[in-house]
């Protein structure tokens, strides 16, 4: 659940039933009720992820 006037940043995870009551950063990884910001999102596990997605759009049916 969002609360009302709270804004969330870009590139943002938030667990499954958190309750956001508080603005979340950008890169961001967040949980709990209410919810917090457990840890940032690092430019180089940004760029890994980044990757295997372009790698998934190419050929889909590849299976690591």
């Amino acid at each position: 659940m969002i609360k009302p006037r709270v804004t969330i940043g870009n590139n943002v995870v938030i667990g499954s039933g958190s309750v956001v009551t508080r603005d979340i950063p950008s890169h961001s990884i967040a949980a709990g009720n209410p919810a917090r910001v457990i840890r940032t999102i690092t430019e180089t596990e940004e760029r890994y992820w980044q990757e295997l997605l372009a790698d998934y759009q190419a050929d889909p049916d590849t299976t690591e």
